[in-house]
């Protein structure tokens, strides 16, 4: 089972991997965190629209993202439902379910 979150602030995505890994360390003993780089994007705008091109402003926006791989445990409704009770504003996680 894979467990994929993603925030556009860095603070609240860590906050939530570890009410996640507190949560399910005494059930998933072959629990995995992997970091995956973060993708940023660039926007400029015009100040004035109609005079001076030359004052900009340039905004950034980056988005972080975490997989958390368990190996085994509950059934993954109860693991959604578990999750959107300890859910943390502007955190946003996708469960994925791979079994045989």
């Amino acid at each position: 089972m894979i467990l994929s979150i993603v925030s556009f602030r860095a603070f609240f995505l860590e906050k939530f991997a570890k009410k996640v890994f507190v949560a399910f360390s005494s059930d998933y003993k072959n629990m995995k965190v992997v970091p995956l780089p973060k993708n940023s994007k660039l926007f400029t705008v015009l100040k004035s629209p109609h005079v001076n091109k030359k004052f900009r402003e340039q905004f950034c926006l980056e988005k972080h993202q975490k997989l958390i791989f368990l190996g085994g445990g509950p059934k993954p409704s109860n693991i959604k439902c578990f999750l959107e009770v300890i859910s943390c504003k502007g955190v946003a996680f996708k469960v994925v379910y791979k079994g045989g």
